[in-house]
């Protein structure tokens, strides 16, 4: 919940549970009648204070006491419900409907009825995101917000967190995704959107949560997340999570993993608070490839082969198998101090790090038609191990300040971080081939290794940034923003151009890019709002650590959005509605040089524009509900590649329509439904392999047995569809079948 600045951390006999609290509502500034409280005196500041002290001095020759600074911390907490007024990030302090950017909150009550476990089920709750199939060292969460590549700008807590694995849920709160350029906040990316999860961490009260997931076609998961008070101003915080399901209707693919997430937090003072936490996630499975794409008619477009959705092309000779393992790590330490009632500072640091081998049998695309799949094709298998870390510290200012009538809701900060990766490649030889109508999972001959690994590569980038974002509220009906930042970013990588080159070919770039936001915002009523938005963002050639000798002399990519949209919270504030219609223009996008092919240049421009319609909350007491609409259409407008020219861009839906609704029947009892439409998209950047358009609909039905216990009954692809939710340049993944779970959950 929110707590304001001023808030004393008091004994917990003092303090009200916060799944009690009730969150304040947005303050409102008028300068005929003034609404300011009187400010306390201001306390004692540390060393870490410095970066902030001019704006400290402003503030103190405030002549009025300010309005305080609210912040949410564990947003949904205990407190259940569907609607957010607040993002839960430090850089982004105002209220949502004062935001003008496109922002959606998964919370963590639709997670919970949705029986969520991985960042991917979480996310199909928000139209326009799609997923693209992993390839290669590219495997885990392969975001797309809006058309644009988004994974590298997937967040925790507001810090990249950068690694190729399946995010599970166990630790999380909830998930926000704010659409649109956020170059300014996050930094190089996030030019369709950023998505950022936050963290469970300590609470001060007690409690025990239990939940047991047995699942239909077979497996089970267990979860427990347990809090507990220490003391007056010591709690701790750990959850845990196992699971062992198999794909319904393609049952070969397993998925195995375990995790921890401890957490501490103390109280230090009335001021000053502290969190330590940590996450461990492990992942054992079999890595899905999906199903190759074929030729439907000479010439034509290509589409998934025709062949029953259990056919996988894995090798599963024990001993030799195809296998994926990651073990992700995650390390941070928040310190957070109210200098005073109006300004808060906080500082963040953090290493992570996540280890990924994968051993595969990758399907082959042909040119057969879907009337010929009774055919033997070769295998492609390999091996491969990436590493990925980052460290980062990252400073957050936040206040409210007073200049001529005008109140400012000001934020500045500044971040440096660090990563790195390194992977190596490895052919098997030596199969034979495999048909692909009925294939073999158990060669006798698995294959063998090359005698020599591949050419192995190794990147690190670094990256320095100060920002800095002022809201000015005019009147209750005026509001305007800006904000800035530069990054310099400088990395560096190198690879062996053969096997048997022993010098490896070294490659760096340093890039100082400059981004920016402005703004304005019109209340026509208290509980409304229509804003117009301009903002940029950037793409440097090194922002994946895949520098190379085509891209290591190019500045980066530019992106520059329009949107306007209108937000309201109607029926007595208890739903929120959204609409926006925007435009991204990347301007200088990477091509081939048509002089020399093997290098890029930048002169091409892509163009993704469309609106989008959102509901989030309560019809009635009863009645909850989550629901998007997204119209895209993208074009490449300008590229040196003729067969481009004009193209769709790739996971990119023209439309796409997400709902979740629940009904409480009586206080015990309810049940929910679920509906999720998006359009046919494209693989590949030529538009010749094409995924077709899916429908999926889901059902939910929870009882509650006794004030601590719950039932819940899920079934996934109610229909039993078979349709692919991710693709790639030469394959397509099928969905899983129809799923069933019943879960026990309890809470003490």
């Amino acid at each position: 919940m929110r707590d304001k600045f001023n808030r004393a951390i008091k004994p917990n006999k003092d303090r009200k549970p916060e799944a009690e609290a009730v969150a304040p509502q947005a303050e409102t500034f008028s300068p005929s009648s003034s609404p300011f409280i009187r400010a306390s005196a201001r306390k004692p500041g540390t060393a870490m204070l410095g970066v902030a002290s001019v704006m400290f001095a402003t503030n103190a020759m405030a002549q009025e006491a300010l309005p305080t600074i609210d912040v949410q911390e564990n947003a949904g907490a205990g407190a259940g419900g569907y609607q957010a007024t607040q993002s839960t990030l430090a850089r982004s302090p105002v209220p949502l409907l004062s935001t003008p950017q496109s922002v959606s909150v998964i919370p963590q009550q639709v997670m919970r009825e949705q029986n969520t476990t991985s960042y991917v089920e979480a996310l199909r709750n928000v139209a326009g995101i799609t997923f693209r199939a992993g390839e290669g060292g590219n495997g885990g969460d392969n975001p797309y917000i809006r058309g644009f590549d988004a994974r590298n700008d997937i967040y925790r807590d507001g810090v990249r967190d950068p690694g190729w694995y399946t995010r599970d849920t166990f630790a999380t709160q909830q998930i926000e995704v704010l659409k649109g350029p956020s170059s300014f906040l996050f930094g190089r990316g996030s030019t369709g959107g950023v998505i950022n999860a936050t963290t469970k961490t300590p609470e001060f009260r007690n409690f025990v949560e239990n939940e047991l997931i047995v699942q239909q076609p077979g497996g089970l998961r267990a979860t427990l997340d347990a809090n507990g008070q220490l003391n007056e101003n010591v709690a701790a915080r750990i959850a845990v999570m196992g699971q062992d399901l198999p794909k319904a209707g393609r049952e070969d693919i397993e998925s195995k993993r375990w995790g921890v997430a401890p957490s501490l937090k103390v109280n230090v003072n009335d001021q000053t608070r502290v969190t330590a936490s940590y996450i461990y996630q492990h992942t054992n499975q079999i890595p899905e490839f999906g199903l190759p794409f074929v030729a439907s008619a000479p010439g034509g477009v290509r589409y998934p082969v025709p062949v029953p959705r259990g056919n996988i092309y894995n090798v599963l000779t024990p001993g030799f198998s195809d296998v994926e393992t990651n073990d992700a790590h995650i390390a941070t330490l928040k310190i957070e101090h109210d200098i005073n009632d109006q300004w808060k500072i906080s500082n963040t640091t953090r290493y992570s790090y996540v280890d990924r081998f994968m051993r595969i049998n990758q399907p082959a695309g042909t040119g057969s038609t879907p009337t010929n799949v009774n055919i033997n094709v070769n295998r492609n298998r390999w091996q491969l191990g990436v590493h990925n870390d980052l460290w980062a510290n990252q400073t957050d200012v936040v206040g409210k300040f007073q200049t001529w009538g005008l109140l400012h809701t000001f934020v500045t900060g500044m971040e440096f971080s660090g990563e790195s990766r390194s992977q190596f490649r490895q052919t098997i030889s030596g199969l034979s081939p495999y048909n692909l109508l009925n294939p073999d999972q158990y060669p006798a001959n698995p294959g063998f290794l090359a005698a020599a690994l591949s050419p192995a590569a190794s990147a690190d980038g670094r990256s320095a940034a100060v920002y800095a974002a002022d809201q000015i509220q005019i009147n209750r009906w005026f509001e305007i923003m800006g904000g800035v930042r530069f990054e310099n970013y400088r990395a560096s990588s190198q690879a062996q151009p053969t096997t048997a080159a022993p010098n490896p070919l070294k490659y760096s770039e340093t890039d100082n890019m400059w981004s920016y936001r402005i703004g304005g915002i019109f209340h026509p009523t208290e509980n409304s709002s229509i804003y117009v938005m301009h903002g940029t963002s950037f793409n440097p050639s090194a922002e994946f650590l895949t520098l190379s000798a085509a891209n290591a002399n190019l500045s980066p990519e530019s992106n520059e959005t329009i949107e306007v949209g209108a937000k309201a919270d109607v029926l007595n504030k208890r739903l929120s509605l959204a609409a926006a219609v925007f435009r991204t223009d990347k301007t200088n996008m990477r091509v081939p040089n048509p002089d020399n092919t093997a290098v890029n240049i930048l002169d091409g421009k892509a163009r993704v524009e469309g609106f989008e319609l959102s509901a989030q909350g309560r019809i009635t007491n009863e009645w909850e509900i989550m629901a998007s609409y997204t119209h895209l259409k993208s074009e490449i407008l300008s590229t040196t590649t003729a067969a481009q020219r004009g193209k769709e861009l790739i996971m990119t839906p023209n439309n796409a329509f997400s709902l979740w609704t629940t009904y409480k029947i009586t206080q015990d009892f309810t049940i929910g439904a679920g509906a999720y439409y998006v359009d046919a998209v494209w693989g590949d950047t030529n538009n010749t392999t094409r995924v077709p358009d899916w429908w999926r609909f889901d059902a939910m039905a929870s009882y509650r047995l006794t004030p601590n216990a719950t039932l819940q009954f899920n079934v996934y692809n109610l229909a039993d569809r078979y349709y692919f939710d991710s693709a790639y340049t030469n394959w397509a993944t099928p969905a899983a079948g129809r799923t069933m779970t019943l879960a026990l959950r309890t809470k003490f």
